[in-house]
């Protein structure tokens, strides 16, 4: 399994689909970061009001006060993870990497040489929550370091990093728990064009169509979007994160986890390769 996790780790560290996510979670921050100096311009007065079509009222254009004394880094830090747009990335990623291997009859020389599928299926889970994970720390990364920069080394300050450790660890395994999900849709469809649409539905409409249903069982209670992975990310608090919420949230990713990999390994070990 070791020479084979090898293999997979170079075919990732080879792979251009990896660096340009990458380099597109670094521009989708880049721009996020774009639009608040833009507010606080427009706050403090330097620019008119609906430059860019960007139009800020409130509170703060009457005080004129800098936006940078409401928002707070870990209030970006939820906007960049718990939107849609890392789980965006993510999905057209996955889809790339799982598909390409059969395209390429990589799977089919792989299975050739007599590895077993299980032990196959399990080392690209592997190396997929591994890309997952890296790309999740070159966005924090950059959303730090941009941090530093516009906000000073006082946005470091207090709990910081207290609240970064809980919330980075909850994000990382709801991280891992769906790429594995959009590792067996990839598995099961074996298609570039299907791949990438499903993986995107998943990751985007899905959690609508929760939403939805959360409205038709108001009256019982039970909120059934919040165990869905892309939804609880999107819900979870950037700040005072307890025992219990990261014990659920692993409950939750762990769940996921297993049904996708079972699913997943099932249909990898019945289907015929090509």
């Amino acid at each position: 399994m070791l020479c084979l996790f090898r293999g997979e780790s170079y075919r990732l560290k080879r792979n251009k689909s990896f660096y340009i996510c990458m380099a597109s979670m670094a521009a989708f921050i880049l721009m996020m970061y774009g639009m608040l100096l833009l507010v606080d311009s427009i706050s403090i007065g330097s620019m008119e009001n609906g430059f860019g079509g960007v139009v800020v009222s409130g509170e703060m254009l009457e005080a004129g006060e800098s936006i940078w004394n409401s928002v707070g880094m870990m209030d970006v830090l939820g906007q960049v993870f718990s939107g849609n747009g890392f789980s965006l990335i993510l999905a057209i990623f996955v889809s790339i990497f799982v598909v390409r291997e059969y395209s390429c009859g990589a799977v089919k020389n792989i299975v050739g040489k007599g590895y077993s599928r299980a032990v196959i299926f399990f080392t690209r889970i592997l190396t997929v929550n591994l890309a997952a994970l890296l790309l999740m720390a070159a966005g924090l990364c950059v959303t730090l370091l941009c941090g530093l920069i516009f906000m000073g080394k006082g946005a470091f300050s207090g709990i910081f990093w207290q609240n970064l450790a809980g919330y980075v660890l909850a994000q990382a395994l709801l991280s891992i728990a769906l790429a594995t999900v959009l590792t067996a849709i990839s598995e099961a469809v074996r298609n570039l064009a299907a791949g990438i649409s499903i993986g995107i539905a998943a990751s985007v409409f899905f959690g609508l169509f929760l939403n939805g249903l959360d409205l038709l069982l108001a009256k019982t209670g039970f909120t059934i979007s919040r165990y869905w992975l892309v939804s609880r990310s999107s819900t979870c608090p950037v700040e005072g994160l307890t025992a219990g919420y990261l014990g659920e949230t692993l409950a939750v990713a762990l769940v996921w986890f297993l049904v996708a990999f079972g699913l997943g390994l099932w249909h990898f070990q019945k289907a015929d390769i090509k």
